[in-house]
């Protein structure tokens, strides 16, 4: 059908499913030219609308004099059709998907590729913190052991230091009267 339109208008083709919700929303490219491809999910009839509106104010105002013709044909394929085709090549098919495809293996590739490093740095996180607390646990152990030997070495000292000071009598001369090991009589 023949349809005119002011020539700096924006058009959309909507789809919309017999619940009357849109199902398809397909701009119009400056050409308007090309194929729209759908396949509904529920059975019924779909309304198809084709919907024009001026870039802005100004265009509307300035354009309202100047039209633009052009057409629009369905092939509506299904059930129905027999079988019969109107002409093949305004058919859609398939690589006016792959653009589409190609985008969705695009993302997947991204979501395996982030979920693949997630999985690294998990494994490298987890090797982290045993390695982490493998070196606190033994750096607790040294510490440890270094006060056990260090109380031992003092002990160790003053034992020895007190029996030479009682073997060279130093501790008589030194100490006050009250300290003395020797009894007063």
């Amino acid at each position: 059908q023949a349809k005119e339109v002011l020539s700096g208008a924006e058009c959309k083709i909507l789809v919309k499913s017999p619940a009357a919700e849109v199902v398809k929303d397909h701009a119009l490219v400056d050409s308007h030219d090309g194929v729209l491809a759908l396949i509904p999910k529920s059975e019924g009839a779909h309304s198809i609308c084709v919907h024009c509106a001026a870039k802005d104010r100004l265009a509307s105002w300035v354009g309202a004099g100047r039209k633009l013709r052009w057409s629009i044909a369905f092939d509506v394929l299904g059930a129905s059709s027999l079988g019969l085709l109107s002409d093949p090549k305004n058919v859609a098919h398939l690589s006016d998907l792959k653009g589409a495809q190609a985008q969705v293996d695009l993302l997947l590739e991204r979501i395996n590729a982030i979920s693949t490093e997630n999985d690294y740095e998990k494994a490298f996180e987890a090797k982290f913190v045993k390695a982490s607390e493998a070196v606190n646990m033994d750096v607790a152990a040294f510490k440890f052991l270094q006060i056990i030997l260090i109380t031992g070495v003092t002990a160790f000292q003053i034992h020895n230091l007190a029996k030479f000071l009682q073997r060279n009598k130093f501790l008589e001369c030194c100490l006050p009267i009250a300290m003395r090991m020797k009894p007063v009589i």
